[in-house]
């Protein structure tokens, strides 16, 4: 199915006759998009399932008659990236490119080098994450919202490494380029803060599994090196499959 103009509704079900928008993306699709009676358009529940059907009725909400549904599988490969909590906006670029490359689940942790701190407004920073990744994945036409996440100290991130077939340690420097199991479906990219992770934290990453490797030759900010590494990790993985 290819999807057009896209928008997301978490609580509708498979077999609605018809689906109307929340307030947020009635507005969106009203007064941003600006969309017409009849138009095609596209609804999914972040969750895989897609309703294609056609605009209805534009009043305060916008109301969608389906035409049919498809349950879009998840990818074979599910990459996860621990990123590192960056200052400024660029964690929130982060969130933006790994959502629309399609990685799974974007893990924060506070590293030792971290320059901003979010401990003491997680909560409030995960809803700004959440809605800049919906709109992302809404943007580049996928079905699945990356589940995002805050790790509270080095016990969770532990924790989160244990789930994973092959964790690897994003380091310039490192000798081995980036080359994926053929079996692996879960896989896990770590990135480090601006000034880098410090060597006790490449010490516990690698008694957990960690390999180091690259993914080119130049060196990225923190803010892309997840996003490149999760979008070569897809192709290696699809080229397995040819």
């Amino acid at each position: 199915m290819k999807m057009q103009s896209a928008y997301f509704l978490s609580n509708f079900t498979q077999g609605d006759q018809t689906i109307t928008l929340d307030d947020k993306e009635s507005h969106h699709a009203i007064s941003v998009r600006r969309v017409k009676l009849g138009e095609k358009v596209y609804v999914t529940n972040g969750e895989g399932l897609v309703a294609a059907g056609e605009v209805v009725s534009i009043n305060k909400k916008l109301e969608v008659e389906v035409h049919n549904f498809e349950q879009i599988s998840k990818t074979k490969k599910q990459i996860t990236v621990l990123q590192a909590v960056l200052k400024g906006d660029r964690s929130d670029f982060a969130v933006e490119l790994m959502s629309e490359v399609g990685v799974s689940q974007i893990a924060f942790w506070s590293a030792d080098r971290s320059v901003a701190r979010i401990e003491s407004k997680s909560e409030k920073v995960l809803q700004r994450w959440q809605h800049l990744a919906a709109a992302a994945t809404k943007q580049s036409r996928q079905a699945w919202l990356p589940k995002i996440s805050y790790c509270r100290g080095i016990e969770e991130v532990i924790e989160l490494l244990k789930g994973h077939q092959e964790i690897y340690l994003l380091d310039y420097e490192a000798k081995d380029a980036l080359s994926i199991a053929h079996e692996s479906s879960r896989i896990l990219f770590i990135v480090g803060p601006e000034g880098g992770l410090t060597e006790d934290e490449k010490s516990i990453f690698t008694s957990h599994g960690a390999k180091s490797i690259n993914i080119g030759k130049t060196v990225l900010r923190g803010s892309t090196a997840g996003a490149v590494a999760a979008a070569v990790a897809f192709n290696l993985a699809r080229s397995q499959n040819d």
